[in-house]
């Protein structure tokens, strides 16, 4: 039986055009398309073209993605000079996932004729008894819908027999597991530890798929409170990715790399007062890190931007963790009436990174000045625009310093917790290296009272 098999030439080149003309396209078509969906072979090398630069972290243009064909695939290089392809000039336009959708319906429809052919060949030539007939098209169905499927709708059964929290177990044998964990003394937690370990206790870790929002006023030193969180994953060969959208990267080499070697980053900046040993310090922690982080210092990233260059970190560079310095500096796309609906915007964008890319993000947020009255710790409707972001967060770390009444402390102050209670926490501050280390519970000033009474982690306390 001879069926033509369905090709919509036409979107594939209209989806393929774009992608070398909008990184708003190209970051759609990764998500929702494979080199399989395409029906001509020179399309799949355009499509494989056009993926390799995406994970490469350049750009996508006619230009680059001909020198890449020319490279890996010359037999199909003439077709995208003869094609036309890289007359698609234009944008993102509110029709393009229309395309994006027909040329995946087609594979469909391919798919499904092939998988049809081999039932009906199957069973005309009795090659498979009935219960072997049964379990093919069963199985092959299964495989061809579930991979066509774009949702991740599953049934409870089939979450919990599944290979559940990656442990490659199900849920019920990964109970048991953690049990046997425990009874062992050993460690349960499944988030990265940053070695803070009140911190880490409280917050069960910096768990992946988790939206983590750390605010400060200016000059309290959110940044560095980072940076040290950073340092401390790097130990753990925890690959990072940093989008500094404030600093340059060079700064934050600089900072870095100072907090690292314990060295005054002032004697860096003038170049004096350097003894030989702090220098060796600085060249040591320098070349420690080597490419363990990855550095974005690109200014004013629209949201579709950054979340194309934060899944070519994670695709590219196995980056684990990623840090976003800070919200207010990412731009949302579209009209907003006030920067408050353009931030529930970012925010929920920001969120659905983690999620999508299974890494933890952690965000550095700014708080209002009101959060500077009276004599207290910030709350969370201190943070600027708060209200989408206290939903949307997993986790909210406010940090607080007062260099009068409590000189060289930071109180790390945790105002939501999805994983557990709220807590605060005392942190030394070094103003000169940077270098912050965990110190115990939030002691007020009077009496020295800890503001937990009822600790649920009084055993961990061994640094106070």
């Amino acid at each position: 039986m001879d069926i033509a098999l369905p090709i919509h030439k036409e979107a594939e080149e209209l989806v393929l055009g774009r992608m070398m003309n909008s990184i708003n396209c190209a970051n759609l078509i990764f998500e929702n398309l494979e080199e399989a969906d395409f029906f001509l072979p020179e399309h799949r090398s355009i499509f494989k073209a056009g993926y390799m630069l995406f994970t490469k972290d350049r750009k996508i243009d006619s230009i680059s993605i001909l020198a890449e064909m020319q490279k890996h695939f010359p037999e199909h290089a003439n077709y995208l000079l003869v094609s036309g392809l890289q007359s698609f000039t234009f944008g993102m336009t509110n029709d393009f996932m229309q395309f994006v959708e027909i040329v995946r319906d087609h594979a469909i429809y391919r798919k499904t004729i092939g998988f049809c052919k081999e039932m009906i060949e199957a069973s005309a030539n009795k090659k498979l008894n009935s219960d072997e007939l049964k379990n093919k098209f069963l199985s092959d169905s299964d495989i061809i819908f579930k991979s066509l499927n774009k949702t991740n709708l599953r049934t409870y059964t089939e979450i919990g027999d599944g290979n559940f929290r990656e442990s490659g177990k199900t849920f019920l044998g990964y109970v048991e597991w953690k049990m046997e964990q425990a009874a062992l003394g050993l460690n349960t937690i499944e988030g990265h530890l940053s070695g803070y370990d009140l911190l880490d206790n409280c917050l069960e870790g910096f768990n992946k798929k988790h939206y983590i929002i750390i605010g400060a006023r200016p000059g309290v030193g959110k940044t560095t409170f980072v940076l040290n969180l950073m340092r401390r994953f790097l130990e753990r060969n925890l690959k990072v990715g940093f989008f500094s959208l404030e600093m340059s990267a060079e700064d934050v080499i600089s900072k870095f790399a100072c907090i690292c070697a314990q060295v005054d980053h002032k004697k860096v900046a003038r170049g004096t007062g350097l003894t030989p040993d702090e220098y060796q310090s600085i060249v040591s922690a320098y070349k420690k890190v080597g490419d363990s982080i990855i550095i974005d210092d690109q200014p004013n990233l629209m949201l579709s931007q950054l979340t194309a260059r934060a899944k070519r970190m994670v695709l590219a560079n196995d980056v684990k963790v990623l840090f976003i310095d800070y919200l207010s500096e990412v731009k949302g796309e579209g009209r907003f009436v006030n920067k408050q609906e353009e931030m529930q915007h970012v925010s929920k964008g920001l969120r659905a990174i983690a999620k999508n890319l299974n890494v933890p993000v952690i965000c550095i947020a700014q708080l209002n000045r009101e959060s500077e009255k009276g004599n207290r710790l910030p709350i969370k409707s201190d943070l600027r625009e708060s209200g989408q972001i206290e939903a949307d967060a997993y986790s909210i770390l406010l940090l607080h310093r007062d260099e009068e009444k409590r000189p060289g402390l930071m109180s790390v102050n945790v105002v939501k917790n999805r994983l557990g209670r709220e807590a605060a926490f005392d942190f030394s501050f070094n103003g000169s290296t940077g270098e912050i280390e965990e110190q115990g519970y939030y002691k007020k000033n009077d009496h020295g009272a800890t503001n937990q009474p009822n600790d649920p982690y009084s055993f961990l306390k061994n640094k106070e």
